[in-house]
């Protein structure tokens, strides 16, 4: 199969060309980082050129590795020429440097793959490593492109010299290199410490900044990374074409925020750079998030081709397999993935995450910790412990994990997500004094950082606590809070977070006894849900339906209530970060249909209804959280069946759980009155 088959049939005339590693001839080991520097420069030029399609060093290494060649392959000649002659590749590129005082000298020959006869030679020099950016990377390039045709191609030299495109600092390049290896393993903040020490070196350094605001995005600072992807699109007039498409689709995501946008831009990468894995990759992911797992499956399957051992790609792949339901295949690629990449901790990480899909919470509990025993400031499982404690109502080993994120947390970004976790179990649990005093807390510091995301987000579940205590006038302003301090973010909101927002002012509604004003709110969410990304088409479905039954419910329109209950599909777990498990348990009362059948005197649909909803099922990927109003609700309901029993270990089970609520729940002391009774 050859390399290019994927590239369209009027590329087929472009001559392609690798590059190898080149030889450190200096007799200095601190020189080594140019064995990979310069070839990665020098590829950069060569694809600005319209003759030459130039294997990426990625691919020239993953061609490598599926010829059972080691690392230091992509510094050997015999290697370098089976491999081209096995795929299709015309020319070979082998090189060296030597340093003679403060002059480097750069040398290159162009060597045809089948022959091995040389094409050309060049030779390039300088004074001071700078100048192989300044001058010798530009040198070699035109020669390069000369001596690739037969006949002789007339290569036009670069519009612009390489450190235009890239960085005028070699030792900012060679730091971005050493970043974007952490990238590649989620050591997000070993990357984002290197990537800040690139761009401290070089601050119009585009890519430096992309995988910084990627990595950012990664811990949760919103505010980091929309900054450095503003900066990274603002120097990306610098960079090569396809580091520019890479920016312009990073943008997409983060600042504007169009996913639509974003996979057009996806999709004219692969086009443009068919054997690019990380393209194809970023476009799986994209499409896994749209819940095109068909077309995500195949997508990274390209990326897997190209490179079998492309962990990324492994991952992914395993994931969309995993919410598929394909749980063996998914857990033979996470094998995979962890086979490939010893003593990582992503693949436990992820492995936990299939068991919580599957329903084996005590397997994925034990991955987690092995997790955490591998990299202790691997401070992500901490908030996947937090959720299983929560999935078996286990609410001290729960604090318990919030406590231990606050002391892993690498960042005061990621502590404050602790906070913000810590505050939410206060809300779960009925403390809503102590929930209201930390997210006022985590909004105070937010505003005094400058994180005015971080300070919306505090706004938002502020709104929910001030909606259930009964102070919907407060809970109104909170909302407008949260819509103020987004529009100043920059960030326009999304389609769900249009419907999001309908959905709380309606929920706020209902609290305020105005069940009319409620279901027109639900009314004007129905044009949305055709304008929301696929990626929150079936959330945003949910709210709708959940608010136009709580509305009709509250109208005392029963039977509608039930009937518009029954349309309400629950949600299956997404991928687990910080910022879903909040979302994707609000509202966390989501009995609408048993309360509407309870007030229909369906006592044992309502019964029924309540045992769906308090049950982590291994035959689904629901995995919502269980409210312990839930278990005072169903010991109403069996109490009024005549199960005494039963509502009494519902009872018990109710006010464990609720110990240290507030003492203003009526719930309260209407439980213990019950049970005392029974």
């Amino acid at each position: 199969m050859l390399v290019w088959q994927f590239l369209p049939e009027s590329e087929s005339s472009r001559r392609s060309v690798a590059v190898l590693g080149f030889r450190n001839q200096t007799g200095d080991a601190g020189l080594d980082y140019l064995r990979e520097a310069i070839p990665n420069l020098l590829i950069t030029s060569l694809e600005e050129s319209k003759h030459l399609r130039v294997a990426s060093w990625e691919r020239l290494k993953d061609l490598l590795k599926q010829a059972g060649k080691d690392a230091a392959a992509i510094f050997d000649e015999e290697a370098g020429f089976e491999v081209c002659r096995k795929h299709g590749i015309e020319a070979l590129v082998v090189g060296s440097y030597v340093k003679a005082g403060e002059t480097f000298v750069t040398d290159v020959k162009v060597l045809d793959a089948a022959t091995r006869d040389s094409l050309k030679s060049a030779s390039a020099r300088g004074e001071g490593v700078a100048s192989i950016l300044k001058s010798q990377i530009d040198e070699i390039s035109r020669e390069v492109g000369r001596g690739i045709g037969k006949p002789l191609l007339k290569i036009e030299p670069p519009v612009r010299p390489v450190m235009e495109m890239t960085t005028g600092s070699m030792e900012a390049y060679n730091l971005f290199l050493r970043g974007r290896d952490e990238y590649e393993k989620y050591y997000h903040v070993e990357a984002m410490r290197t990537l800040e020490q690139a761009i401290a070196l070089d601050p119009e350094f585009a890519m430096a900044y992309l995988l910084l605001a990627r990595s950012a995005t990664n811990l949760f600072d919103s505010d980091l990374a929309h900054g450095a992807m503003e900066k990274a699109s603002r120097f990306s007039v610098k960079a090569s074409e396809k580091e520019r498409l890479q920016i312009a689709a990073g943008y997409a995501e983060i600042v504007e925020r169009d996913p639509a946008k974003r996979i057009r831009l996806l999709r004219e990468l692969v086009r443009k750079y068919p054997d690019e894995k990380y393209a194809l990759f970023d476009l799986g992911r994209l499409l896994q998030g749209r819940r095109e797992y068909g077309e995500s499956v195949a997508v990274m399957e390209r990326a897997v081709a190209l490179d079998p051992e492309f962990g990324f790609a492994i991952n992914q792949l395993a994931y969309s397999h995993a919410m598929m339901g394909n749980f063996d295949e998914a857990l033979r690629l996470f094998a995979r993935y962890a086979e490939l990449n010893p003593g990582d901790a992503n693949p436990l990480d992820s492995i936990g995450e299939t068991y919580i899909r599957m329903g084996r919470l005590a397997a994925a509990e034990d991955k987690y910790r092995e997790t955490l025993e591998l990299k202790p400031d691997f401070f992500f499982a901490c908030a996947s412990l937090l959720y299983i404690a929560c999935l078996r109502e286990d609410y001290p080993a729960a604090y318990h994990w919030t406590d231990e994120l606050d002391e892993r947390a690498p960042s005061p970004s990621a502590r404050l997500v602790g906070l913000w976790l810590r505050g939410f179990m206060d809300y779960f649990l009925g403390r809503w004094e102590a929930s209201l005093s930390r997210y006022a807390g985590i909004r105070k510091q937010a505003e005094a950082a400058g994180e005015t995301l971080a300070a919306a987000t505090a706004d938002w579940i502020t709104a929910f606590i001030l909606r259930d205590r009964g102070e919907t006038e407060a809970a109104s302003e909170a909302v407008r809070s949260y819509i103020d301090r987004t529009e100043k973010s920059g960030l326009p909101l999304s389609g769900f977070e249009e419907v999001g927002r309908s959905f709380l002012q309606g929920w706020i509604e209902l609290a305020g006894n105005r069940p009319a004003d409620a279901a027109r709110r639900a009314a004007a969410i129905e044009p949305w849900l055709s304008r929301v990304d696929p990626a929150d088409a079936a959330h945003a479905t949910f709210l709708y339906r959940i608010l136009r039954a709580e509305a009709a419910l509250a109208a005392n329109d029963v039977d509608r209530a039930i009937s518009f209950g029954r349309e309400i599909v629950p949600l299956d777990i997404p991928r687990m970060a910080f910022d879903t498990i909040p979302v994707y348990n609000m509202p966390w009362l989501k009995d609408v249909l048993a309360r509407a059948l309870w007030k229909k005197g369906d006592l044992d649909g309502a019964i029924a209804e309540y045992r769906r909803l308090t049950t982590i099922d291994p035959a689904n990927q629901v995995r919502w959280m269980i409210p312990p109003l839930y278990h005072y609700r169903l010991g109403r309901v069996l109490e009024e069946k005549g199960d005494r029993a039963g509502a009494a270990v519902e009872y018990r089970k109710f006010l464990e759980y609720w110990k240290d609520a507030d003492p203003i729940h009526p719930e309260l002391a209407d439980a213990r009155k019950r049970l005392a009774a029974l």
